[in-house]
């Protein structure tokens, strides 16, 4: 396990933790937000998308070995159709990792950048040293842009 894993890790069960609540609204109307296709505005589906987060949460902090490979490549991919779905959905709202609705500017599209290389560099490889540290810079990027975006947004 590495840092970036952790990390990583942290977001999925941030992102779970504001959707479980009023779950599955919560989710349908993030996924609503993104402008899913309707077949996937389902209860099931929304459900089992919060099932997912929390499996890779679980994987990504105990797998070892091929497990932590496969676990890191499904967090990788998972990450890059929210980046996907964020760059399609630029100009809409949504409380992508949040509780409360925000636009989705291109600060967003950086913030999931950074979640990907994040993903990516918790992929499975073990690091020592100062290139483990070196994961805090996505992390940092994720915090920086939630908080920029969170204060443009609720400034009175």
């Amino acid at each position: 396990m590495s840092i970036a894993a952790l990390l990583w890790a942290l977001i999925l069960a941030l992102s779970a933790a504001t959707s479980v609540r009023g779950m599955p609204r919560s989710m349908l109307g993030q996924m609503r937000d993104l402008h899913l296709p309707s077949p996937l505005m389902r209860p099931a589906v929304a459900w089992a998308h919060l099932a997912t987060q929390l499996l890779l949460v679980v994987g990504l902090v105990f797998a070892r070995g091929i497990t932590a490979w496969v676990v890191g490549g499904a967090g990788v991919l998972l990450a890059a159709i929210y980046l996907v779905l964020i760059i399609r959905a630029r100009g809409s709202v949504c409380a992508c990792l949040s509780v409360r609705p925000r636009p989705i500017t291109n600060l967003t599209v950086l913030r999931n950048v950074a979640i990907l290389v994040l993903a990516i560099m918790g992929l499975g490889w073990t690091y020592t040293g100062l290139v483990e540290l070196l994961a805090f810079v996505p992390f940092a990027v994720v915090i920086a842009c939630e908080v920029v975006s969170a204060s443009r947004h609720y400034r009175v």
